[in-house]
């Protein structure tokens, strides 16, 4: 890791980089890698666009120094920005769950769910989100958060309290 202070770049460094086509190219796809959201807005004409959005992360040191995983790629990108007004966003992580986590909802919670109420697995899944991930608010229709959107503690939760529901609701005893 590098510190972010000791990042430099230079025009050669950026120019002909895969990020630097895509900036350029309008097939977005091609940059996989670098590109982590595509965010959709409507512009006052009336038309849509996209636009590409990388994201980097790091760890601040104890000293509050920020080491970024990939400084090169941060140092090309900031030198394609040169001369422009930018928005920096700098918030804590959130670690996405585990495939042991997601394996064990999706293959033993959701299933025996499924089985206990006569729900095809996706019923199920999408059942026990509307019963336990409602958004709170008095409003016509009701939010529903997806999995995804969750951290680690709260699919972890999230899982306990589905299995919990399970037990109260159908007798389901779970084996751990």
């Amino acid at each position: 890791m590098h510190s972010i202070a000791s990042l430099g770049a230079s025009g050669d460094e950026w120019r002909g980089s895969v990020l630097d086509r895509v900036l350029a190219d309008d097939d977005w796809r091609i940059v996989t890698p670098y590109i982590v959201a595509l965010e959709s807005h409507h512009s006052s004409t009336g038309t849509d666009c996209c636009e590409v959005i990388p994201t980097w992360h790091g760890k601040v040191t104890l000293t509050g120094l920020l080491n970024l995983d990939r400084p090169q790629d941060y140092a090309k990108y900031i030198w394609s920005l040169k001369g422009q007004p930018v928005e920096l966003i700098l918030r804590k992580r959130k670690l996405q769950r585990s495939s042991k986590a997601n394996a064990r909802y999706w293959g033993y919670v959701v299933p025996a769910i499924a089985e206990a109420t006569g729900y095809t697995n996706e019923e199920a899944h999408e059942a026990l989100k509307h019963h336990l991930l409602k958004e709170p608010g008095d409003v016509p229709l009701v939010k529903v958060r997806s999995t995804a959107t969750l951290s680690v503690e709260e699919f972890s939760a999230y899982t306990e309290r589905c299995q919990v529901l399970g037990a109260e609701m159908f007798g389901i005893e779970w084996q751990e």
